[in-house]
Order: C-alpha cells, then sequence, then structure tokens
C-alpha cells in the first residue's frame, strides 16, 4: 500500500465514520462506502490541501473507487 493510500484511507476513516479495514483500494466512494455528492466535494477540498493538488470536479466523480483516486493524486503529484 502507498503513503497516498494511507493517507486518504485516513481521511475516508474520519470523515465517513468507516473502520479502516474497510476501505480497500477497490472500495467504491459512492456505493459501497455510503459517500453523497457533498461528501465527495469535501474529500476533494481536504485531499487538495492534503496532498497540494488541484483535483477538478470531473475528475472526482470519475474517481470512482479508493485505488482510482489514489492514482488521481499520485498523478496530480507527479505532474510538472
Amino acid at each position: 500500500m502507498s503513503n497516498t493510500f494511507d493517507q486518504i484511507r485516513s481521511l475516508l476513516v474520519q470523515h465517513l465514520g468507516l473502520d479502516s479495514d474497510e476501505v480497500t483500494e477497490s472500495s467504491r466512494l459512492l456505493d459501497d462506502m455510503g459517500a453523497d455528492s457533498l461528501d465527495l466535494f469535501e474529500l476533494q477540498i481536504e485531499a487538495e490541501e492534503m496532498f497540494g493538488v488541484e483535483l477538478s470536479d470531473a475528475d472526482i466523480y470519475e474517481a470512482t473507487t479508493v485505488g482510482k483516486l489514489v492514482a488521481l493524486i499520485d498523478r496530480e503529484r507527479a505532474a510538472p
């Protein structure tokens, strides 16, 4: 597991009130974790602050799983 995954997992556990074992890379943010559009917006803001990246609304909605969100953040962090 990557450091990004660990940080996102902590954020989701805290924000959505989940157990850390419930958060896997294949967990679907909306379907499995019970997040709604407001949760996604708040997650977007918190992730941008935590990782120093800028994420578009479209990117957040396309990142349907935790693993896709981690990949998105890692890609943005690596961008020049």
